[in-house]
């Protein structure tokens, strides 16, 4: 598990290291919970001024049958919440 662990951390690290250097001004903290998205996002949003999260842009049928993590985000964030389309 301390593998997967550290495989997941490393991935992280260089996603958002390719855009921290262009943003120096913008806090980032990387964490990495093993919980579902919508839970782990919904309680990182307590201590947030801002969360952001992505979209694939599916219409609401596919959200419905699949699913969306922006779309339970939304219902439940303790802050204000920015949905990126991809």
């Amino acid at each position: 598990m301390d593998e997967v662990r550290g495989a997941q951390q490393q991935i992280v690290r260089d996603r958002v290291g390719m855009f921290t250097g262009g943003y120096p001004q913008v806090t980032v903290i990387e964490d990495v919970q093993p919980a579902p998205p919508v839970e782990a996002l919904t309680d990182a949003s307590a201590g947030a001024d801002l969360l952001a999260v992505g979209s694939h842009g599916h219409g609401t049928v596919s959200a419905l049958l699949l699913g969306s993590v922006s779309r339970g985000v939304l219902h439940h964030t303790r802050c204000p919440v920015a949905v990126v389309r991809a």
